[in-house]
């Protein structure tokens, strides 16, 4: 995974916006199929390939379950399997994890194709919740078997929503920042400081470490400060850290690893439950 968060901020969602952002970028977005992301590969002429998430997608099925339920739980099924596949990819190396994909999840998305051509989701209105669903599915189809290809991407952009939720949720406590010349700035700062946190920092060690030794920099040796330079780069979180272990929160390292085995060991008991036909409830 990326190392860094980047928040970017404007006044509006025009495509135009995202495609100034994304102008010196080649490589894979991996991002829902909404809005100006939904034809980003072909305005960028091939240079960026949309890796679109299932989370999103699956997401509707789950809202049109009371639209009709056998079709919805049918998809949710499929997405369920995919999702075991990726549980158990996790904590494999990339090589392991791209021969799980190709040998498990591959066959459940053949699967779902034919599901998907057959003749009770064809019959599914398109004006209707489950055809919206089904639609996006279809729509969208080439661009959620992306991360197939690559065992580096994640089958969907949680991590990011998860990046943003702070600013989300909190984002009425800073709603006005008095002038949008305000909100660049801010942007940076969220980008920081949310990286920083990204790799359990001290905040506090950090940024007054940083700043102590950008200010130095400004007034020494300026030429230090220039866009690629050793000196910047190293005050990069991901580089202070190595160089900082004081200033590391191993506790907290160590308690997001463990609730992350807790996690994989409660659906791996779920899985096994299942597959024997017992209760699964497994706390």
């Amino acid at each position: 995974m990326a190392p860094y968060n980047v928040f970017h901020w404007s006044l509006t969602h025009e495509n135009c916006v995202i495609d100034e952002h994304l102008a010196g970028y080649r490589g894979i977005f991996v991002g829902d199929a909404c809005g100006a992301n939904a034809r980003l590969d072909q305005r960028s002429g091939g240079r960026i390939v949309h890796s679109a998430c299932n989370a999103h997608a699956r997401r509707e099925f789950v809202q049109a379950e009371s639209n009709d339920a056998v079709l919805a739980s049918q998809a949710l099924s499929f997405y369920r399997q995919l999702y075991e596949v990726e549980e158990r990819g996790k904590p494999l190396d990339l090589a392991a994890r791209a021969e799980l994909r190709q040998r498990e999840a591959v066959p459940i998305w053949g699967r779902m194709r034919l599901w998907l051509e057959s003749a009770a989701a064809q019959r599914a209105l398109p004006q209707s919740a489950i055809g919206g669903a089904l639609g996006y599915l279809r729509n969208h189809w080439s661009a959620l078997m992306v991360y197939l290809s690559d065992p580096r991407i994640p089958i969907d952009n949680d991590q990011s929503e998860r990046a943003i939720r702070p600013l989300t949720v909190g984002r009425v406590n800073w709603l006005f920042l008095a002038h949008p010349c305000a909100a660049p700035g801010r942007m940076q700062m969220f980008s920081v400081v949310s990286s920083a946190h990204r790799h359990h920092l001290v905040i506090g060690d950090y940024l007054e470490d940083v700043l102590y030794k950008l200010a130095d920099a400004q007034q020494n040796h300026p030429a230090d400060l220039e866009l690629g330079a050793g000196y910047l780069l190293d005050l990069l979180p991901d580089r202070w850290a190595q160089t900082h272990p004081q200033s590391v929160c191993q506790d907290r390292a160590e308690e997001r690893e463990i609730v992350s085995d807790a996690k994989r060991s409660k659906r791996a008991k779920k899985r096994i439950a299942a597959r024997a036909g017992q209760p699964t409830d497994c706390k």
